[in-house]
């Protein structure tokens, strides 16, 4: 269970076959620098296994006792897999009555062309070499896996507007957000790797297991050089891209 210091009425967790997953925060790996977000912004990250192809659900749990700042009265919940925005619910103020507001999310609506609506189970991508890459598409290639491996959380507080009504997610009904009125408050990031590379990054410590209830301080990283996945030329002389994170 994911828990911002500064935002402990609000968690986050990821699970697999209905069962919560370890979720490593190593102290020796700080927070990447996000430009999508102010640098001061209260950030948590924690790192779990996963195995490509198989099913996910994000949970997230709403204490009565949050705390909604100035004349807000809706948190937002922004939920990105892989870089994607797959989910904006909304919790409103008047909701949270003496129990925790709890979701569940486990899978996405994508409209099609003919305006219907299909349905996609959330599941883990392959992070293994992606091979058949060649130098007119390798730039694009780069740009697309930079965030393959994330499942972030962003949280924001806003206002009801009553100048329209929009259904959100399921069973939550709200009216309008003003965007005007959206403060981001809070991030949670959540890092999907392989058993090698949880184990070559000495991720996978027992001692670095979240366990605390009120959220643990972590380092937040600045902004550097985009990151560099290992690239090698194949003996057809196409391209390689290592996803993997292995160093070897």
């Amino acid at each position: 269970m994911a828990i911002i210091p500064t935002v402990p009425a609000f968690s986050a967790t990821i699970l697999i076959n209905g069962k919560t997953v370890d979720e490593y925060q190593p102290p020796h790996i700080p927070i990447p620098h996000d430009p999508g977000l102010r640098p001061e912004l209260p950030r948590t990250r924690c790192f779990i296994k996963a195995e490509t192809g198989h099913r996910y659900s994000i949970r997230y749990r709403v204490s009565p006792l949050f705390n909604f700042a100035g004349n807000t009265d809706v948190l937002v919940v922004s939920i990105y897999i892989d870089g994607n925005l797959v989910e904006k619910s909304c919790v409103p103020k008047d909701i949270l009555g003496s129990r925790d507001f709890i979701e569940e999310i486990d899978f996405r609506h994508k409209e099609l062309p003919d305006g219907s609506f299909d349905t996609h189970a959330f599941v883990f991508q392959d992070l293994s070499p992606a091979e058949g890459t060649d130098a007119a598409t390798l730039k694009a290639d780069l740009q697309r896996v930079k965030a393959l491996g994330t499942i972030k959380i962003v949280l924001s507080l806003a206002k009801e507007n009553d100048t329209d009504d929009t259904q959100v997610h399921e069973p939550v009904e709200v009216e309008y957000i003003s965007s005007d009125t959206n403060e981001t408050i809070g991030c949670f990031y959540f890092f999907y790797l392989s058993q090698n590379s949880l184990e070559s990054h000495r991720i996978n410590d027992p001692s670095f297991i979240n366990h605390s209830a009120h959220g643990v301080a972590q380092t937040l990283a600045p902004a550097l050089a985009p990151s560099r996945y290992p690239i090698k030329t194949l003996a057809n002389g196409r391209l390689e891209i290592d996803l993997t994170g292995d160093d070897g």
